[in-house]
């Protein structure tokens, strides 16, 4: 988890914004990863896409207190897509271990 305190000041306040933005379109965000891992192709800049997303919404998901619903987000992702992407599938289970 990112904590203000320990960002300098205009460090926390670039995050506390970037996740403010993030909260407005993360339902939009959801399915631009699914479509990703459905439709991308099998090459490093997806999948680098695709955990970069991840990541941010796991940081969301601690800056709003809400990882129950984003460990539930990753569960279905892992579900569904994540049997033909192992390189996505180790990046969740990083994420999920930080989480």
């Amino acid at each position: 988890m990112v904590s203000d305190c320990s960002l300098p000041f205009n460090q926390a306040q670039k995050h506390n914004a970037e996740m403010k933005a993030l909260a407005v379109r993360e339902d939009k965000v959801w399915p631009q990863v699914d479509n990703l891992l459905e439709t991308g192709r099998k090459i490093a800049s997806v999948y680098d896409e695709v955990t970069t997303m991840l990541e941010k919404l796991n940081q969301l998901s601690e800056f709003q207190n809400t990882q129950d619903s984003f460990r539930a987000h990753l569960h279905q992702l892992e579900t569904v897509r994540c049997q033909s992407h192992t390189r996505i599938a180790k990046g969740l289970h990083t994420i999920c271990a930080r989480g």
